[in-house]
């Protein structure tokens, strides 16, 4: 299983900034820690890269999480088992690198690993809790205006 660079493509934007922001710099780490093995960059550079990775990827939940829970999204639940569970595997590939190095199948293995899992949760999940969230926006951004329309007393 080769991997090879993977590079942001549009039909994964959620429409929200700081989310597709996150999932650029989410595909760049993977790709960095692919480049760094290739560059032979030493172990200590690709495990960087890799920890760097797994607490991006703990962040970057956290702020999905914290949005959905803000709109209060009935998806979320679900959504964040799915993020449990990866938080799991991106442990476990970090802690196997750390313990047997990087090898060219291993690098291989972990940068085919999580950006699979990236793209099908970006199109699976991300861009459900974004159409969600979306339609809450749309309601509240209604509601406002019938309320500034009542009290202008412009009906």
């Amino acid at each position: 299983m080769a991997y090879t660079r993977v590079s942001w493509d549009r039909a994964l934007e959620t429409g929200y900034t700081i989310v597709d922001n996150q999932h650029k710099q989410w595909i760049a780490a993977v790709n960095a820690l692919f480049e760094a093995h290739q560059r032979s960059k030493g172990r200590k550079e690709v495990e960087r890269t890799m920890a760097f990775l797994v607490e991006y990827t703990l962040k970057h939940f956290n702020d999905e999480e914290e949005l959905q829970e803000k709109y209060g999204d009935p998806h979320s639940l679900a959504h964040k088992q799915n993020h449990a569970e990866f938080k799991n595997v991106a442990q476990d590939l970090a802690a196997v690198l750390h313990r047997d190095g990087p090898t060219d199948e291993l690098i291989s293995h972990v940068c085919v690993t999580i950006s699979r899992w990236m793209f099908n949760h970006i199109k699976q999940d991300d861009l459900k809790m974004a159409a969600y969230i979306r339609s809450k926006e749309q309601q509240r951004s209604k509601t406002k205006r019938g309320w500034i329309r009542l009290y202008d007393g412009k009906n």
